[in-house]
């Protein structure tokens, strides 16, 4: 390759393609959630660590008001949508340190994590869900080739019972 490819793949991330293949990509939980992640080199690589970021996150819209008052005394409200993220759950597991990969070589590593206990299920309502997501990535000079957030499942039964005596959850 030349000179302008290389700078070309160290500025995009373009010196592998990296995948993620699940062994089933749905949990209920409890379970060991197992995946490959899969990484051709299209240029020779040096890459200090392979890793999975997995993440839960809940996204809400909200509808928020504002009221201003002029110097007048004249009033104005207004509301629009506004859209939040809650981190629940981050974390990141590192599958190899220190590979070596020639161009044309392809190889893949195992991951295997466990969620919380008290891990949410996957949900997805009209202006809330909770969606739970990994992403591969080599760690390289330049711009770290990546899987992009991929999206697995967690099914899970909660536990919700009535306090008789006050009416709550």
């Amino acid at each position: 390759m030349g000179i302008f490819s290389k700078i070309k793949n160290y500025i995009t991330g373009g010196a592998a393609e990296v995948s993620i293949v699940f062994e089933n990509n749905t949990t209920d939980g409890k379970s060991v959630m197992r995946l490959f992640v899969l990484a051709k080199a299209l240029d020779n690589c040096s890459i200090k660590k392979v890793y999975l970021d997995i993440r839960g996150q809940e996204t809400y819209k909200k509808q928020e008001t504002r009221t201003t008052t002029d110097s007048n005394g004249n009033v104005q409200t207004t509301t629009h949508h506004v859209t939040a993220h809650d981190n629940h759950y981050r974390y990141q597991l590192i599958l190899a340190n220190d590979v070596t990969m020639q161009a044309g070589e392809e190889q893949r590593w195992l991951g295997e994590f466990e969620l919380p206990e008290d891990a949410y299920p996957t949900y997805h309502g009209k202006d809330c869900f909770m969606k739970w997501q990994v992403f591969a990535g080599l760690d390289m000079p330049g711009n770290d080739p990546d899987s992009g957030w991929v999206e697995f499942f967690v099914n899970k039964q909660l536990n919700y019972t009535i306090n008789q005596a006050n009416g709550t959850f």
